[in-house]
């Protein structure tokens, strides 16, 4: 129980904490993510999600409106080069705003993770590179992810079936191709509760909170999803 009032205390405190005109917005991210071992190093991953806003909001001189933002369809390569080091390779493709005036994005990336075992503990450090061409005209971005988080069984020393899991991370996301990109990165929070079903399934519902300034004022915008995910590994 302790867990989920951790959760709940979560929803409740990250956004009483905002500022007159910061935007607080709410919503959902459902995901399906299939898994498959090529071999005992290299996997093969692929994606289907979605990013929704669940509520109107009208803020200033902008209205948010509730929709689904984007459908994502993800696909990608991984490599443990030894249990500590893993490279990873993908490529995302988007339709933003896919019922009313779809536009596409693609966006290729790379990454590298290293990992420290304590007993049961995980500790994951991710650096990730994203080369981003959105919109009619596929305008360029690159951005850098940098990730730090920790997953562990709640019940003994490693994760068996029907017992419970905990994933918690933070991340900094930088644009060094906009403009001023470090006043106007992003930070974000996740805390997942999840559950190993079996040898070849899990479920992860979690909440992510997103926050980056949106003005010259400080103001922020932050978004608080809800995600449900569900992972099944195919294959031998």
């Amino acid at each position: 129980m302790m867990n989920w009032k951790l959760l709940l205390a979560l929803a409740v405190v990250l956004p009483a904490s905002l500022s007159a005109q910061d935007v607080q917005l709410y919503g959902t991210i459902p995901m399906v993510l299939v898994k498959k071992e090529v071999n005992e190093q290299t996997g093969f991953s692929t994606a289907l999600s979605s990013e929704i806003n669940g509520i109107d909001r009208r803020i200033a001189d902008r209205r948010y409106t509730a929709k689904v933002m984007n459908l994502n369809l993800e696909s990608a390569l991984s490599y443990d080069a030894n249990p500590n080091f893993n490279l990873t390779a993908g490529l995302l493709f988007r339709l933003r705003d896919p019922f009313n005036g779809t536009s596409i994005e693609l966006r290729p990336w790379q990454q590298v993770t290293v990992i420290h075992r304590l007993g049961k503990y995980r500790l994951r450090n991710r650096l990730r590179t994203e080369e981003r061409w959105t919109g009619r005209n596929l305008d360029f971005d690159l951005r850098l992810r940098y990730r730090i988080s920790t997953d562990f069984p709640l019940e003994g020393e490693r994760l068996d079936s029907r017992e419970f899991y905990l994933n918690v991370s933070t991340e900094a996301l930088i644009t060094p191709t906009g403009m001023r990109a470090f006043y106007f990165w992003e930070s974000r929070t996740y805390l997942g509760l999840g559950y190993q079903l079996n040898e070849r399934q899990r479920l992860e519902p979690a909440l992510d909170f997103r926050s980056r300034r949106r003005d010259d004022l400080g103001n922020r915008r932050n978004f608080l999803f809800f995600r449900l995910v569900w992972v099944t590994k195919v294959g031998a």
